[in-house]
């Protein structure tokens, strides 16, 4: 699964390997699912006002949006 981030400063990130994001707080965090210890592990954190959103392609052809706390800059 891969997840695209959309900044505020109009850049795109893609995130490879990562399942899951959530914005708590001020930050954004990026996560992937471990099955050895059973748990989600941080892979990336941004600052959420930086996030618009990210879309997360799941495994079953769906797509699940996140919204950050950031605007569009242009």
């Amino acid at each position: 699964m891969a997840i695209k981030i959309e900044m505020a400063s109009g850049e795109e990130r893609i995130v490879r390997k990562a399942d899951g994001a959530s914005m708590d707080g001020p930050f954004f965090l990026v996560t992937r699912w471990d099955a050895a210890i059973e748990s989600s592990r941080t892979v990336l954190t941004l600052r959420s006002c930086d996030v618009v959103r990210a879309e997360i392609q799941k495994g079953d052809e769906t797509t699940e949006f996140v919204l950050g706390a950031g605007r569009h800059s242009w």
